[in-house]
């Protein structure tokens, strides 16, 4: 079947998968991620960030408001002023560069907005992305500014020269809040050299440690995006990974979960979960009322179409520290979508 996504509401798309994330997020962690959600505008696409060596821990909400998400979306969330996150002087400060139809934000392909589910209305992380055909078509200072114009956070000349020396391409930036405050910088490199390049930013046992481990990841086939995180509290290095052969590859996936189980102590039960994770979610396994504009839109059209809840492992990360990998966490992200049936099914 091909997904067409489209718009609502995500609370109630989390609502949906309350069965399926229940595991993950345990005692009321799942309310607290409809009361976060109840505070974002009408957008079905998002997802959580999971805790996996322990269960019931921490869970961030997060949803995507670029590429789905149209203009007068955003303009109705904010002129309503009903959510402090609504009010919050950054998102405003963004809804007013993207009206202006000529302005560089809109070379960027993703953004991203973040909540602390245990702080519901606390500020927002923001996050923008370029995908590769925009890293590949803009200079690097214009890539800078286009990733950091929207969050309001310029990078420090120190951290632009590390990054110009290890030859490393920012793919991604993002504004942090909460207890992770600071900047997060995302790129992706082939070439394991231009972690050892970053030596200014980070520790030289860290540098060791991420490289021993991105050699780990390549042998089983990962596609890695390494982060440098520069915090109030100190640099470190993340790892974002997924399967080489994307995330249908299951047989890499199942590499990737025993190697998170024995580099990084994650909790066996919650792997099970993950290995479970759906894919795709019907009426018949949703976990509450199905969302009305999805009934609607099914009542729309033939009846070789089905409205569905797309519901993926986006990647799976894990710290960098002397040590070895730590705080393992997953990536889980869902959105309506309307799936044609094809001579397949």
């Amino acid at each position: 079947m091909d997904a067409v996504r489209g718009h609502g509401s995500l609370r109630a798309l989390i609502e949906c998968m309350e069965p399926r994330l229940a595991p993950f997020a345990a005692g009321d962690r799942v309310q607290l991620l409809k009361r976060a959600a109840a505070l974002l505008p009408a957008v079905a696409r998002g997802g959580v960030e999971l805790r996996l060596d322990r269960p019931g821990g921490a869970v961030d909400l997060q949803q995507c408001l670029r590429p789905v998400t149209d203009l007068a979306t955003l303009q109705r969330w904010v002129a309503a002023a009903s959510s402090p996150l609504s009010r919050d002087p950054r998102i405003v400060h963004m809804l007013r560069l993207w009206e202006n139809p000529t302005h560089s934000c809109h070379r960027a392909t993703e953004i991203w907005m973040e909540c602390d589910a245990d702080r519901p209305g606390g500020a927002p992380s923001l996050f923008v992305g370029l995908d590769r055909e925009a890293q590949a078509s803009l200079p690097a200072a214009e890539r800078i500014e286009v990733l950091t114009t929207l969050i309001q956070k310029p990078l420090p000349s120190e951290v632009v020269d590390a990054f110009e020396e290890a030859g490393a391409s920012l793919t991604f930036v993002g504004a942090m809040e909460g207890h992770r405050r600071g900047l997060r910088l995302n790129f992706r490199t082939r070439n394991v050299d231009a972690l050892s390049r970053l030596g200014r930013l980070v520790s030289s046992a860290e540098i060791e440690a991420a490289t021993r481990l991105y050699g780990e990841l390549a042998a089983i086939d990962c596609r890695i995006t390494a982060c440098v995180q520069l915090g109030d509290v100190g640099n470190s290095i993340d790892f974002e990974v997924l399967p080489q052969n994307g995330r249908d590859a299951v047989g890499s996936w199942e590499s990737l979960l025993r190697w998170m189980q024995v580099e990084t102590r994650a909790d066996e039960t919650l792997l099970s979960q993950l290995r479970r994770w759906p894919g795709r979610v019907t009426p018949v396994d949703a976990g509450s009322t199905w969302p009305p504009w999805l009934i609607a839109r099914s009542l729309a059209h033939d009846a070789q179409q089905l409205q569905a809840l797309d519901a993926q492992i986006s990647h799976l990360k894990v710290r960098v520290e002397p040590s070895g990998a730590t705080r393992p966490k997953a990536y889980l992200w869902f959105t309506d979508a309307t799936y044609r049936a094809t001579r397949s099914d």
